[in-house]
């Protein structure tokens, strides 16, 4: 604060990136902001590569998030992992995120319905090629309780910026319990710019949904189950059995050694112990 204002400056990191931390928020550990603006400055990147990938401005928000009593490398209260994204999206979401194959669905969001397609061919073609949200989760409890009527209706009405919002526990992005991304269209005019901001609201609303989250038992048995069938949980699985057998196979070996050294006579049990000492000391 500085003669009674408060300081919300941006780091610029570059010519097109900023980027803005805070903390001190409940259920927060901290908020990381990140802005990556449409390179103006640049005419190949504004001109030639805007016209194949588009350009926007774009904030994306890191979100470790804090439960009662939680910790840094505590483990989650429950399992969660939760996708909303628009259906454009969808395939390299599951590209990028190869944990998604094993745990994520379309699932129904009572208050954030994916549009019926109408009985006319046409205007159901028509349909088909409008973008809209999609969530994908687990299943409909954590979907239903994150959704709520109040936050479906923002995201109904300005959605349409909203490129993903990610919450999870399969620490993809760092080592925090459970982390949420989100990514929001900013754009360039005060209209766009309010209708992320609602958007961004939202975001912060979850957050204190997910942390108020309550998971029935077979909800919660499905999803602990699921997570073993994850690459990560699978690859884990065979380190694990083959620190297992090498822990057996050197078991075995002190155990031969052992029953050798019983039976050996007393000189030869002192020689073989004279040149084990030998060998240890030159290694």
């Amino acid at each position: 604060m500085d003669d009674g204002r408060v300081n919300v400056d941006m780091e610029q990191t570059s010519w097109s990136e900023y980027t803005f931390y805070a903390s001190g928020r409940k259920n927060c550990f901290y908020s990381l902001y990140k802005l990556d603006m449409d390179k103006r400055h640049c005419f190949f990147s504004r001109y030639c590569l805007g016209l194949m990938n588009g350009q926007s401005d774009v904030l994306t928000v890191d979100i470790p998030i804090l439960f009662k009593d939680g910790e840094y490398d505590g483990p989650p209260p429950y399992p969660i992992e939760f996708f909303l994204t628009q259906k454009s999206r969808q395939k390299v979401a599951m590209d990028t995120h190869e944990h998604f194959k094993s745990l994520l669905y379309p699932v129904r969001a009572t208050n954030l319905p994916v549009p019926k397609p109408p009985a006319n061919k046409k205007e159901a073609k028509e349909l088909s090629k409008k973008d809209h949200l999609i969530v994908l989760g687990e299943n409909e409890e954590i979907a239903n309780q994150l959704i709520d009527s109040a936050i479906g209706d923002v995201l109904q009405k300005h959605g349409s910026c909203l490129y993903e919002l990610h919450i999870t526990d399969q620490q993809v992005y760092n080592k925090y319990p459970v982390f949420m991304r989100a990514r929001i269209e900013i754009g360039s005019t005060e209209e766009s710019m309010a209708k992320a901001l609602k958007v961004l609201q939202v975001v912060m609303q979850m957050i204190d949904k997910v942390v108020r989250l309550r998971l029935s038992d077979s909800a919660k048995s499905k999803c602990e189950k699921n997570r073993k069938k994850t690459p990560t949980a699978q690859a884990k699985q065979v380190d694990e059995q083959k620190e297992q057998d090498l822990e057996e196979k050197l078991r075995k070996q002190a155990q031969e050694e052992k029953d050798k050294v019983r039976k050996m006579t007393p000189d030869q049990r002192k020689k073989y112990e004279e040149k084990k000492k030998k060998h240890d000391m030159e290694k």
